[in-house]
């Protein structure tokens, strides 16, 4: 399953595979996969999701573009699954502080992810 971003900063997700149709997306120069469109139920019993990332710090909290997309799809899945996947995001290593050195705005709505991982320091189990 793939995201799709919506212009009213919601998410559907469709099937990738090779060889899918794709299509420009209608809010950035990207291509996505063209197919039915799904809403957050059907990952929410994936075994893991990869959560996108400027950065992230040793709480496990992200820090994303500011739309909220992944923060609204994270506080849905404890509703939609009793067995929520795991919350992993992907960085470079320069992306990934020390909570209690370089911290960065914390909200109420944000939602931390259990572990970071980096091609320097493997999987980091953050909570």
């Amino acid at each position: 399953w793939v995201p799709i971003s919506h212009a009213d900063r919601s998410m559907s997700w469709t099937q990738w595979y090779p060889d899918v149709p794709m299509e420009k997306s209608k809010l950035g120069p990207i291509q996505e996969p063209t197919g039915e469109r799904f809403g957050p139920e059907v990952v929410a019993d994936a075994d893991v999701i990869s959560v996108p990332a400027l950065a992230a710090d040793t709480a496990g909290y992200r820090l994303g573009k500011g739309g909220g997309y992944y923060d609204r799809l994270l506080a849905a899945l404890p509703e939609l699954s009793d067995d929520a996947p795991l919350l992993i995001t992907p960085l470079f290593n320069h992306e990934f502080f020390a909570a209690n050195v370089e911290a960065f705005p914390v909200e109420a709505h944000d939602l931390p992810v259990q572990a970071v991982v980096t091609a320097e320091n493997g999987i980091v189990w953050v909570q």
